[in-house]
């Protein structure tokens, strides 16, 4: 799409950045998903230190 701005390579270009959201959302969800899981474990097994940290942890986010 840089080189030449044409309307094949606008839809091309967009096409595969929805791809790369479609993606990048599910994995996103994969993740958030595991840490509950792993927080509801931890509850279970009375690990209250690392029950409350991975809560902590949960709630801030993403940090790269």
């Amino acid at each position: 799409m840089l080189e030449k701005e044409t309307r094949a390579n606008m839809e091309g270009y967009q096409e595969l950045r929805r791809k790369v959201n479609r993606i990048c959302k599910k994995k996103k969800k994969e993740n958030m998903k595991g840490q509950l899981e792993e927080i509801e474990q931890l509850s279970k097994q009375n690990e209250r230190r690392k029950f409350y940290k991975a809560g902590d942890k949960a709630k801030r986010g993403f940090q790269p």
